[in-house]
């Protein structure tokens, strides 16, 4: 029989199994999507990210998308974006609607 003492044993007695515990080490996650787009013209917006440059409250941007108004999105997974321009180019729109 083996002694009762040693570091195996308080190993044991805490739970831990001394070969393996650095075998369970969690990774890294890596992120999901990158914070610079690869290409300029692929540049996304989240609807709330948005809703910003618009100056205008997250909800009338979901409203304007319900209603098929506002700037153009479309969704990418589950997520609704905008190219980084199509804000921009609505409110210019915007502008030359109202004859000004």
């Amino acid at each position: 029989m083996a002694p009762l003492t040693g570091d195996g044993y308080e190993a044991w007695v805490a739970g831990v199994d001394p070969q393996t515990e650095a075998d369970h080490v969690r990774p890294v996650p890596e992120a999901t999507m990158p914070d610079q787009p690869s290409s300029p013209g692929l540049a996304m917006l989240a609807l709330p990210e948005g809703a910003d440059p618009l100056r205008a409250p997250v909800a009338t941007s979901w409203y304007w998308r319900h209603l098929g108004a506002g700037p153009r999105s479309f969704r990418l997974g589950r997520r609704v974006v905008h190219r980084l321009a199509d804000p921009h180019a609505w409110i210019k729109a915007q502008d030359h609607l109202d004859g000004a």
